[in-house]
């Protein structure tokens, strides 16, 4: 037996400005260039603010479990793993195409022996922060 749902309008109107936002950041340089970066966040962070408003403690979701915890955690440590230089050796082993790359360059310029795993560390560093 089918049963038809009445959608909510909050939940309407939720999907309605996600595919909005969505829509606008992939016309925009696909969200890559800087220059609408804030306006879409703003509206996000509104969305969510807008949302847990007038909602009690028990339609909150859940805590998440302890992979994800983990994962949250850890991501930021792995993001500066790829700014802290290495030696070329443990590079080898983590990267083979980065120790690649580091000694082609080895022929246009002095040999190093510490080298970060990625390419533009300044830029990683300066999103990190």
């Amino acid at each position: 037996m089918i049963t038809k749902e009445r959608l909510n309008r909050q939940e309407v109107l939720v999907l309605l400005v996600l595919a909005g936002i969505l829509a606008y950041t992939t016309f925009q340089w696909g969200g890559v260039v800087r220059t609408g970066r804030y306006q879409y966040l703003l509206v996000l962070g509104l969305l969510a603010m807008l949302l847990s408003l007038g909602r009690s403690r028990e339609e909150w979701s859940p805590l998440p479990n302890r992979v994800l915890r983990w994962t949250a955690v850890l991501l930021p440590a792995y993001v500066l793993l790829q700014v802290v230089p290495l030696p070329v050796a443990v590079l080898r082993v983590l990267s083979p195409a980065r120790a690649e790359a580091m000694d082609a360059l080895g022929a246009v310029g002095p040999k190093v022996s510490y080298a970060s795993l990625g390419v533009f560390p300044a830029g990683t560093h300066a999103y990190a922060r």
